[in-house]
């Protein structure tokens, strides 16, 4: 965490944050989602490439569409994620 750690020449405290006192950031678990979620897109997409054939042949177009798609719900959550840092700290 930022901040958990002072820093002074002779000293490193570490202080105790309370997790009572924390607003709850849901970006916490929607951006690693969002990413993941991305990554396995992409990787589904190039298997079903190499695969090719029929399965590849009906697949491949519909895996990279969702990963256009899964990008652009990354980006938003990403952009959401940086105004909510913005607005509450």
């Amino acid at each position: 965490m930022p901040g958990c750690y002072r820093l002074d020449l002779a000293h490193v405290q570490s202080c105790t944050v309370s997790l009572d006192r924390l607003p709850m950031n849901p970006f916490d678990y929607l951006v690693p989602i969002a990413l993941g979620a991305v990554l396995l897109a992409l990787c589904f997409g190039i298997y079903t490439l190499f695969r090719g054939g029929d399965f590849g042949r009906s697949w491949s177009n519909k895996a990279m569409r969702f990963r256009v798609i899964a990008q652009f719900v990354a980006i938003l959550v990403l952009v959401g994620a940086l105004w909510w840092k913005q607005t509450y700290g």
